[in-house]
């Protein structure tokens, strides 16, 4: 079950697997419960897993934390299948494309868009062009996994996250988003 804004898991019966629900802002909580919960027993023992996603974004550098950890359990024969549900947007995406296995729900949409800033009222100048060149390379973590992960080209994932764009469950197959729609 998922309690409010973050992770809950199970054990799934008769197997070692676990099953996880993402909802709500991604957080650095998120980051400690995900890998807590279910990439560490990934990488341990072997473990299974499948989560469950429905988030409508948050922080993005610990989705990509997120995305690193999973990514290191699918190389270490871990299957872990990453389920879109509602809308998974901005920052969840990326969770979203660690999956070893990526299904889409059949009203899912995938949402992504240009990373955003909360600047602070007493920044400087030099503060805020550090934040700048933090938010480029960011950006260009977020558009190599893009093209790593789907079929988009640098072109295409740029524009896209520059313009926003949404796609639905087949869409989403269309350009590698999604493996395949659960019906």
């Amino acid at each position: 079950m998922c309690v409010g804004n973050s992770i809950a898991s199970e054990k799934m019966p008769k197997c070692a697997s676990k099953r996880l629900y993402l909802s709500g802002e991604i957080k650095d909580i998120t980051f400690v419960n995900v890998m807590s919960s279910v990439v560490e027993p990934c990488l341990e023992k072997g473990v299974d897993a499948r989560l469950w996603i429905s988030s409508g974004g948050g922080s993005i550098e610990p989705a990509i934390a997120i995305y690193d950890g999973v990514k290191l359990s699918v190389n270490k024969h871990a299957n872990f299948k990453t389920v879109a549900t509602g809308q998974v947007a901005s920052s969840a995406v990326f969770i979203f494309l660690s999956g070893s296995q990526r299904l889409i729900l059949p009203n899912a949409t995938i949402l992504i868009h240009e990373v955003s800033i909360n600047p602070s009222s007493k920044m400087t100048l030099y503060d805020l062009t550090d934040k700048i060149e933090t938010i480029r390379g960011i950006r260009e973590s977020m558009i190599n996994i893009l093209v790593k992960e789907t079929n988009l080209t640098k072109n295409q994932a740029e524009e896209f996250i520059r313009n926003g764009k949404s796609f639905n469950a087949q869409e989403a197959v269309n350009y590698g988003f999604a493996d395949k729609i659960l019906e």
